[in-house]
Order: C-alpha cells, then structure tokens, then sequence
C-alpha cells in the first residue's frame, strides 16, 4: 500500500478541550483540596480556558488545610 499524506499522525488534529471534565476536577479541588496532592503532575497550561487556569493556579497556591485547626474552629 503506498504511503500519502493523510497517512501521517502529525495531520491529526488535537482533541477538543475537555471543558465539563476541568469544571468537574477544579470542583473537587475545591471541595477537597487535600486531594491536590492527586494531580501534582498537572500544570495550569493544561486547562482549555484562562478562567480554569487562573483557578487552578489560585486552588494551587493556598497552604493545605490544617484538620485539627478545623475541627476546633467547628466546636464553638
């Protein structure tokens, strides 16, 4: 079978932004953000739009939570 041009992997258009998939992991991170420790090997250039990635880069740069500090914050 001779080789063309369609042939190339190169030509391959990349896939579409997972837009719901980011929206669904920033949220988790947001509502566990010990859990950030999980997608450590994710950088902001990942996310498809500049508002993920500004969010990603805000959730990554706070300290993470202090349970003990928490729990006595919820006693009184």
């Amino acid at each position: 079978m001779p080789h063309t041009p369609d042939d190339d992997l190169d030509t391959v258009d990349p896939a579409p932004p997972v837009y719901h998939a980011e929206r669904a992991l920033l949220g988790a991170l947001l509502l566990e953000p010990r859990r950030l420790q999980d997608a450590a090997h994710l950088v902001p250039e990942a996310f498809s739009t500049a508002e993920h990635r500004a969010l990603f880069t805000a959730i990554r740069s706070l300290p993470a939570p202090d349970p003990a500090r928490h729990a006595r914050r919820g006693r009184g």
